[in-house]
């Protein structure tokens, strides 16, 4: 039996954060998909938002890996990880958004659909990595608290500052 509590293996697939990284996964290869096959309206535009989606898709892939495995990923790692990939993906798809919206009527109605499939493929993955983001620093954050109460041989009942007052 393994000393780490992350499962490893099939058991790992079942997991919360193994199907937040299967959703972005496979929602930023769809991302990367479209993209590609888009119409550039803006050339630059959809290199950034090329580099987002492949950066975030490989540094996606060595996690998942780690995590199936059973390596030991740091909270904290695992939380700036899906910060950082959550902000770029937000400027990535407003960038998205306004090169779409700007030029709209140089698109025919084919082009039009990937772009606006493309931009909620985009949105859809900024919501994700925003929501494994704040799982992990919420993981984070408990984690840190719990080391504190340790090292300060306390318990959360007898805490001052995680007491409620109840009367």
């Amino acid at each position: 039996m393994s000393d780490s509590p992350q499962s490893s293996g099939i058991k790992a697939l079942i997991t919360c954060p193994a199907l937040h990284f299967i959703s972005e996964l496979v929602f930023g290869c769809l991302v990367c998909i479209l993209v590609a096959l888009s119409l550039a309206s803006i050339p630059l535009v959809q290199g950034w938002v090329m580099f987002v989606s492949v950066s975030s898709f490989i540094g996606t892939t060595v996690l998942f890996f780690m995590y199936m495995c059973g390596a030991h990923v740091p909270a904290t790692l695992d939380a700036v990880y899906h910060c950082i990939a959550f902000l770029f993906y937000l400027s990535a798809s407003v960038l998205e958004a306004f090169a779409a919206i700007s030029k709209q009527s140089n698109f025919t109605y084919e082009q039009y659909i990937e772009s606006a499939f493309a931009m909620m493929f985009l949105c859809l993955n900024t919501l994700l990595y925003m929501c494994h983001a704040m799982m992990s620093g919420s993981t984070c954050l408990f984690s840190h608290m719990t080391v504190t109460l340790v090292l300060c041989n306390q318990t959360p009942a007898n805490h001052p500052y995680l007491l409620c007052d109840h009367g």
